[in-house]
């Protein structure tokens, strides 16, 4: 039964997504996700983060100013993808 649960959370994939801050006034978005993500599943990450880190900076009247993001495709069996967003919020 936990054989069966774990195969399913490896195909499904299982990744946190949560801001972090950082130096400078800037925060991250970090995630991990499943072995078997796409290249088109990755972008769709980046593009759920960057409205993410919009509703964040939103909520306080300011827009994102995005520093620099990196997405790393997966390589089954061996490295799961990841994806490092990384923003400020300022001024409109």
């Amino acid at each position: 039964m936990s054989i069966c649960v774990l195969c399913l959370l490896i195909l499904t994939g299982c990744g946190s997504l949560a801001i972090v801050s950082t130096t400078n006034g800037a925060y991250k978005i970090e995630e991990n996700v499943s072995a078997l993500k796409t290249d088109e599943a990755l972008q769709a990450l980046e593009r759920r983060m960057e409205r993410q880190a919009d509703e964040f900076c939103g909520r306080n009247g300011k827009r994102v100013e995005v520093v620099g993001s990196i997405f790393y495709t997966s390589i089954p069996f061996w490295r799961s993808g990841s994806a490092l967003f990384e923003f400020k919020c300022v001024d409109r």
